[in-house]
């Protein structure tokens, strides 16, 4: 101690710790111009404070830099502080809150963050047993119900040959039902898929089946030698549709359509529905789409059309 308060007893001692408890950190040449001394009182005081732990050196560069340690700190704060600014000069977290406040905040926030997600956990339940919002009905809403179920999962594109209307005019009936939650939509590769929910199955039965009745997928039948095939074109259209394509090997859409006089949308509504058959395939050239007979389809031709 006698050590200590022979170093403190100097003149430039009390105005350096007072400096450095003021501003932290200070460099050399700012404590030489602050206290109107030279560099080297500045370097030879340093070292004598350094060597009693009550400083730390840097260098910066060509810069020196000195820092307040605790131990000069509290040795200022016990010789040349009146109490109240010792207080003053603590932190206020320090000297307002508890060492385990943080501990309640975060205690309380894990607590309302369990009572939210028990809350939202007894609304998700409470909208899934209420009513399901009133979808708007498009004309082609009973149909996609029907498809959907009696298919389990249909392609966006196939769903859309079905149903004689475009990809594009598909999605936005599929879209209003699915965010009524009927519908529900999945991935095969990169294609969409679409297939009824929990929700869409019981509403179709509800809807469209006797009580307690459940529609089974339709199984394939064998097809007999000469009997008309079962398909979802007008029986006319089939005729002549089969037969240009029995007299012709491939054929564009569009001279298919000037020679049985028919508009182009109808006309792919029909080979579509065909490909899906079994009784046309398709082959696209340099973007130009080209049917012809399938086995299948040609089986059938020369049994209907040749004499």
């Amino acid at each position: 101690m006698d050590t200590l308060e022979s170093v403190f007893a100097r003149k430039n001692f009390q105005n350096l710790l007072q400096l450095l408890y003021q501003e932290k950190t200070v460099r050399q040449k700012d404590i030489a111009a602050a206290l109107g001394i030279s560099k080297g009182v500045v370097c030879l005081n340093m070292n004598e404070l350094d060597a009693l732990g009550f400083v730390q050196q840097q260098k910066e560069g060509r810069c020196k830099t000195y820092r307040l340690l605790e131990k000069g700190a509290a040795y200022y704060e016990t010789n040349y502080l009146p109490p109240t600014e010792c207080e003053q000069a603590l932190p206020a977290a320090e000297v307002t809150q508890p060492p385990d406040y943080l501990t309640g905040v975060l205690s309380q926030l894990t607590k309302s963050l369990a009572k939210l997600e028990e809350l939202a956990k007894a609304l998700r339940a409470q909208q899934e047993a209420g009513p399901r919002p009133p979808v708007k009905q498009g004309r082609h809403f009973e149909t996609i119900l029907r498809l959907l179920y009696e298919n389990k999962t249909l392609l966006k594109n196939d769903l859309a040959a079905r149903l004689g209307i475009s990809p594009g005019n598909t999605f936005l009936h599929i879209k209003r039902m699915i965010e009524a939650g009927y519908v529900e939509e999945g991935r095969d590769n990169i294609r969409r898929t679409y297939r009824l929910s929990p929700a869409g199955a019981r509403y179709y039965e509800e809807h469209h089946l006797p009580p307690g009745q459940k529609a089974k997928p339709p199984e394939p039948k064998p097809e007999k030698r000469g009997e008309k095939p079962v398909t979802v074109v007008n029986e006319r259209n089939f005729a002549n549709i089969m037969r240009v394509l029995y007299e012709t090997e491939d054929i564009p859409l569009s001279d298919l359509c000037a020679r049985l006089d028919r508009p182009h949308g109808n006309m792919y509504r029909d080979m579509q529905n065909l490909i899906l058959e079994g009784f046309v395939k398709k082959e696209t050239v340099k973007h130009c789409n080209y049917y012809a007979l399938s086995d299948q389809g040609r089986q059938y031709c020369e049994q209907r059309f040749a004499e």
